[in-house]
């Protein structure tokens, strides 16, 4: 038997180790759902729940002025804050560097 072909036996293995333990073993044959699985299905029955209360939810007018006000922010802070420039990186001691060497960042 080559390297090659003893690899592909023990990774077989390995594999078809890991499907046992993982069909018959510990939590996944105690719980065949993912945590993600999980709060997958609790954000959709959320929504469900929510779109079935409230099919079209309007807001009044003064909740819709909150909301115009909170957007316009966020929108300024988001402007303001990309236009700054990067702060300049540190220059890095060049003590005890022999050469031409640069220990600038």
């Amino acid at each position: 038997m080559t390297r090659d072909e003893q690899a592909a036996y023990t990774e077989g293995k390995f594999a078809a180790w890991k499907d046992h333990r993982d069909q018959h073993i510990g939590a996944r044959a105690r719980c065949p759902y993912t945590v993600a699985d999980r709060v997958r299905a609790w954000h959709q029955g959320y929504h469900d729940q929510q779109t079935e209360l409230n099919p079209t939810i309007q807001l009044d007018a003064e909740a819709e002025q909150r909301r115009q006000e909170f957007v316009a922010a966020c929108q300024d802070w988001l402007a303001r804050n990309k236009m700054q420039p990067r702060k300049p990186s540190m220059d890095v001691s060049t003590e005890g560097i022999s050469g031409s060497q640069s220990a600038t960042l």
